[in-house]
């Protein structure tokens, strides 16, 4: 489900995969050249943005190494992503993870991780700031509280 205005723009070679039951807050943008999959059960708040490419390649100077413009996104099921994050090409996320607003993601926090999953990530650009932590997904949980 989309909030209203949201955008979603794929070149090239897109592919984009979105799971089941995910839901996108308000000015929401995808921008995709290469892939991003989002996992099941996804909540994305509002202002967030997705994109997978940097639209122009870079070289190093020092060595002639000329880097990708463009990396696949992977968000694990059941994540959280907190308003006005910035998820950038090369990110994956494990099942579970809670992503702080204003979060900068661009890197593999699988791999961070050690493969655990339900971390939360915070920061620009973001790190894991703990370990153990799920969201409630009960709405009778949440009453609770």
């Amino acid at each position: 489900m989309f909030d209203f205005d949201y955008a979603v723009r794929l070149t090239g070679k897109s592919n984009v995969n979105i799971g089941a039951h995910v839901v996108f807050g308000h000015d929401v943008k995808i921008y995709s050249e290469e892939s991003i999959t989002i996992g099941d059960y996804c909540r994305v708040a509002f202002g967030s943005c997705f994109i997978d490419t940097n639209y122009h390649y870079s070289i190093e100077l020092s060595n002639g190494a000329v880097r990708k413009k463009s990396a696949p996104i992977e968000i694990g099921r059941y994540n959280w992503i907190g308003n006005t994050s910035t998820i950038m090409k090369g990110t994956r996320t494990p099942e579970g993870t809670i992503i702080a607003s204003k979060g900068f993601l661009n890197k593999n926090y699988v791999k961070l991780g050690e493969g655990g999953t339900n971390i939360v990530l915070a920061g620009s650009p973001a790190n894991i700031v703990q370990k153990g932590y799920a969201r409630i997904l009960c709405l009778e949980m949440e009453k609770k509280y």
